[in-house]
């Protein structure tokens, strides 16, 4: 596992869904209809130790938005892909 420092949360892209048209085999994915700027869901992973953190009150397991192009791009040992992004890079949270 990953263990984020300071300040920075460990998350997971939240799985993208795709829009039914209601034409037999036709979808369209949620990545085509949305605009490469609007945020994302993640889902938290793992939360590092870091005093700002704190104020913002964040569950692992919870599901925040953000933008999708914050933070770095990181793999475990596994190849699992995650990003380890900063608390300043939340947009909101998803109850």
């Amino acid at each position: 596992m990953i263990e984020p420092l300071g300040n920075r949360i460990l998350v997971e892209a939240v799985e993208v869904k795709a829009i039914d048209t209601g034409i037999e085999g036709f979808v369209i994915p949620d990545a085509v209809t949305n605009n490469k700027d609007k945020p994302t869901k993640f889902k938290i992973i793992n939360i590092g130790k870091g005093k700002d953190l704190e104020e913002l009150n964040l569950s692992i397991g919870e599901t925040i938005v953000m933008n999708r192009f914050a933070g770095s791009d990181v793999k475990d040992l596994d190849d699992k892909e995650y990003k380890i992004v900063l608390h300043g890079d939340i947009q909101g949270r998803i109850s």
